[in-house]
């Protein structure tokens, strides 16, 4: 492949024959019709890129409605199951605290109980002991009128 010499020079440009005014003419008119052309795509282009990006923002604005929507769905019900957890527990608390309330009263009855148990130990003791004193000394009395 050989190279052209005008090739050379990039700003080279054929001059155009301007003689006759019917070729020029139609040259012009064969230049507007290619520019309408071409501005009729563009603007079919234009229209069809305008109604995908119409489309796809329609579609992105329907998803995004639809996931906040689940996710609104989702925490309401979370707040539902959270709600009957809390009145469960308050339940339970209440229920524990009486638990609680009877076994420290049944406790304080248990533990007074058994006060009164050592106590009535205690007395039996020192009443035994006191038996047992005097009976010592009733013994040694009666010993000691025998001599």
């Amino acid at each position: 492949m050989q190279k052209d010499p005008n090739d050379e020079r990039l700003s080279y440009i054929k001059p155009r024959d301007t003689s006759d005014p019917a070729r020029e003419a139609e040259i012009l008119m064969q230049l507007l019709a290619q520019r309408a052309a071409e501005g009729t795509r563009g603007e079919a282009r234009f229209q069809d890129i305008a109604d995908r990006f119409v489309k796809l923002n329609t579609e992105c604005r329907q998803e995004a409605q639809t996931r906040v929507e689940a996710i609104a769905k989702e925490a309401n019900a979370d707040a539902v199951a959270l709600g009957q957890l809390w009145e469960q527990r308050e339940k339970y608390r209440v229920m524990v605290e009486n638990r609680n309330a009877s076994l420290g009263y049944l406790l304080k009855r248990a533990n007074d109980a058994k006060v009164v148990a050592r106590a009535a130990e205690k007395k039996a003791a020192d009443e035994a002991a006191v038996a047992a004193e005097k009976a010592r000394k009733e013994a040694e009395k009666k010993a000691g009128k025998k001599k």
